[in-house]
């Protein structure tokens, strides 16, 4: 049996979910089913394991917290709280079809890739 384990850092220490974190450390196990991780109270998916790290993806509907990692009955919790970063809103994608101003009535041309019934080529 191993001894307790530790968690020394988790990186990145921000993120949103979905988001794959590294958590470094000592004796933690090498199977994935022995590895169980919280952040914020919510399970996160354990992908890959060694004896110093684990890497655990963010759950969508994770708001942030504590990570805590329990592995052979050893429960350790990390020296910082995992933060949830704020999602930036989606850029004006009218402005970024066209290199000119986009005014109120501006009408971006159709692809060519993707023509629509109007539009039947250059």
């Amino acid at each position: 049996m191993a001894g307790p384990i530790s968690i020394s850092r988790i990186e990145p220490a921000a993120g949103r979910p979905g988001s794959l974190v590294s958590i470094s450390g000592s004796n933690f196990s090498d199977r994935l089913d022995e590895n169980k991780v919280e952040i914020g109270g919510v399970p996160a998916l354990v992908v890959r394991v060694a004896k110093t790290e684990l890497q655990v993806l963010v759950d969508e509907i994770c708001t942030g917290g504590p990570i805590i990692v329990t592995s052979h009955g050893s429960i350790a919790t990390a020296p910082s709280r995992f933060q949830i970063s704020k999602m930036l809103p989606a850029p004006d994608s009218t402005n970024l079809l066209s290199p000119r101003r986009a005014g109120p009535h501006h009408r971006p041309r159709p692809s060519a890739w993707y023509p629509d019934r109007r539009h039947r080529g250059p």
